[in-house]
């Protein structure tokens, strides 16, 4: 009777690293992929993949149990009013879509972060308050679809790893695309907004 032979769980993932490594190169000789331009770009997703494991897996050797990753678990959402009378928004989920529409008469920016759902945000009737304010829009998996006011002095920088962005009309798409777009009105104007907007797999439609 023939004896099952055990795969050693170290030369299992040391031989898929060297598989993954050998591929990554080829690319990078043959200028399919620049693997420094990827790592340039997108390193701070290794900090949010540690972050995700420090939150929500356990330390087997430690023995320490971290916060349990519920489906169910509601999203974060926190809307904070200025001295001023101005508006900002956080809002954050883990698994699920993020729909937000904005109607804050003197909106002040905000941070939007979903790990795998949808982001979208009708701002369609929004105003902002006096001065420069920035928008976050991140999203690991899925799309994003953010919708603003027609003549809002804005500023849109947008970057996926795999998927199309779409920014007022202008397209583009494949892997590892930045894309950039600013209205005429922008430099001259009292009241801006700037939109940092990423996504990892997924679309980006600003319109």
């Amino acid at each position: 009777m023939a004896r099952e032979r055990k795969t050693n769980p170290v030369a299992f993932t040391g031989g898929i690293a060297f598989i993954v490594l050998g591929i990554i190169l080829i690319l990078d000789r043959l200028d399919i992929w620049r693997i420094s331009d990827f790592i340039y770009t997108y390193w701070p997703l290794l900090l949010i993949a540690l972050g995700i494991k420090i939150l929500f897996f356990s330390d087997k050797k430690t023995k320490k149990h971290a916060m349990k990753f519920k489906r169910w678990a509601p999203y974060n959402f926190a809307e904070s009013v200025q001295s001023d009378g101005s508006s900002r928004v956080y809002e954050s989920k883990i698994l699920g879509d993020i729909s937000r529409r904005i109607t804050a008469r003197r909106f002040s920016g905000g941070t939007f972060f979903c790990l795998a759902g949808d982001i979208e945000i009708d701002a369609t009737n929004m105003q902002l308050a006096k001065g420069t304010w920035v928008m976050h829009v991140d999203c690991l998996l899925g799309d994003i679809h953010i919708r603003i006011p027609e003549n809002l002095p804005v500023l849109i920088r947008a970057q996926c790893a795999a998927g199309d962005i779409n920014l007022k009309d202008t397209e583009g798409g494949g892997l590892f695309v930045n894309r950039q777009i600013k209205t005429e009105n922008y430099d001259g104007a009292e009241n801006k907004l700037l939109i940092l907007t990423s996504v990892l797999m997924g679309d980006i439609i600003v319109v």
